[in-house]
């Protein structure tokens, strides 16, 4: 059941009280009891949205240059209702955010670009017309981006969408894409290699073994740009990034890397962490850890063992003071690097007979800029952890969705359906036990609330409050 609903900047949470609807606009006359509404907080502090243009209004200097399609601005809610999202990154500056994402309802693939001070709507769009899109990437200066899909990487101005350069790669798949040093672009492929590129001669360096399982995060670059580290069975190598030398196999304890490995460097490089796996089971790990090394990339220093199996996901807060890490089954978990502490993340999964399409799955997760919030990409869309309550504020999973049939249960009876998405809209009538609907539009926030356009079974429309325990999905 949801906890909070709210659209509001990332690093003003802390700033905000959350207040309660009026339970009686919402379901006036109502004879049962009804747990309380819960609110969602508009922004209370102005944030100045970062100088750039739109993508109507910066024409193109070659207007036969290829540009990639449009989407409209989305709010979050409107975006999560809509999209599920994948690999994402912070541009160089932590002002950006970028993620890739997928339409539920058609299946095409996009990239978005969101001010990080204010997530309430995006600031840039676009459909790209490839099977899949797996990783993102801002170049160093962050006027670029780096997309990698199905046998392709594609770069491109992502204030204009104008395509600047595509990289075919037959036959193979980047998982995860980054922008090295000295003009190369690193990517990494379901073929078991890392591949380096110099964007200059359009060629490839050199191509090294990096083990890509059913998760991308498989190599990291230290962040002096000297070593290229990626995954093997038992551990890790490490390679010199300007030629491709290697430097090394480092062993991990107690059943090495394993299959799926996720590997992150601490922002200023004294940290590396790559995961493992301390028990295994007939069906895979039972036991996930994390091995620590120094930035002197010698011996494990630390291991931690984690209440869960595979771990696919790594990312440390910006203090270098905390991991965070994601298992195979979605859990989150906050090591604590100074004593091990580990806490657990509560689950984002919504009770209840849900749409089979509402599968909760975690793809990425990155640290805001203060450390405050660990940002989520997930089939949901862009889910907020606050680090200090572990708590997600605002949970943005909703319990309906888009072009889904539900009924209305006993706790929902006598539910307002309104002309309008407010609590001072007219009533056209009230929807009762076992009455069902169809969502056709939405989400709006208004009046605190949550909002969808449903249809109800004689084609009339109109408007109904998204609120956990009222309502179940029809299959």
């Amino acid at each position: 059941m949801k906890s909070e609903h709210s659209v509001i900047p990332l690093l003003v949470f802390e700033l905000l009280l959350t207040g309660c609807a009026n339970q009686s606009a919402i379901m006036p006359t109502s004879t049962l009891s009804i747990e309380t509404t819960i609110p969602v907080i508009p922004p209370t502090l102005p944030i100045p949205p970062i100088e750039t243009n739109s993508p109507e209004s910066v024409p193109s200097e070659n207007p036969s240059v290829e540009k990639l399609v449009t989407l409209p601005s989305l709010s979050l809610p409107e975006f999560n209702a809509r999209y599920s999202t994948g690999d994402m990154t912070l541009s160089s500056d932590n002002k950006l955010m970028t993620v890739v994402s997928q339409n539920k309802q058609d299946g095409t693939q996009g990239v978005w670009i969101w001010n990080v001070d204010d997530f309430n709507r995006s600031s840039f769009g676009y459909q790209v017309n490839v099977e899949k899109l797996w990783s993102i990437a801002f170049s160093p200066e962050g006027s670029l981006l780096a997309i990698g899909g199905t046998e392709t990487v594609i770069i491109f101005d992502w204030q204009t969408g104008d395509i600047l350069n595509t990289i075919n790669i037959p036959n193979s798949e980047s998982v995860q894409l980054v922008f090295g040093p000295n003009n190369s672009i690193v990517w990494s492929a379901f073929n078991n290699q890392v591949t380096v590129w110099d964007v200059a001669s359009s060629q490839v360096k050199y191509s090294v073994e990096g083990i890509t399982s059913f998760e991308p995060n498989s190599f990291a670059i230290r962040p002096d740009g000297k070593v290229l580290v990626t995954g093997a069975y038992q551990g890790i190598n490490l390679w010199e990034f300007e030629t491709g030398r290697t430097l090394g196999f480092r062993e991990g304890p107690e059943g090495g890397i394993g299959i799926a490995p996720a590997i992150a460097f601490s922002v200023s490089g004294q940290f590396l962490a790559a995961t493992g796996c301390s028990t295994n089971a007939f069906e895979g790990c039972a036991v996930g850890n994390v091995i620590l090394w120094k930035s002197d990339l010698t011996d494990p220093s630390v291991m931690f063992d984690l209440p869960f199996g595979w771990i696919k996901a790594l990312a440390f807060r910006p203090d270098e003071g905390t991991l965070a890490a994601v298992s195979a089954d979605d859990r989150i978990a906050l090591i604590d690097l100074g004593d091990g502490t580990t806490i657990v993340a509560p689950s984002l999964e919504i009770l209840g007979r849900l749409p089979p399409a509402d599968l909760l799955l975690i793809k990425d997760i990155v640290f805001s800029p203060t450390g405050n919030i660990l940002v989520v990409s997930a089939t949901d869309g862009i889910q907020f952890l606050d680090v200090s309550t572990m708590s997600w504020m605002p949970n943005l999973r909703f319990v309906l969705s888009l072009g889904y049939q539900y009924s209305v249960i006993p706790e929902g009876d006598n539910l307002n359906f309104r002309t309008e998405p407010s609590l001072a809209a007219e009533i056209i009538k009230k929807l009762h036990i076992g009455e069902s609907f169809g969502v056709i539009d939405g989400p709006e926030v208004v009046d605190e609330q949550v909002w969808w356009k449903v249809k109800i079974e004689d084609n009339t429309e109109g408007w109904i409050v998204d609120m956990p325990g009222w309502y179940e999905f029809v299959p």
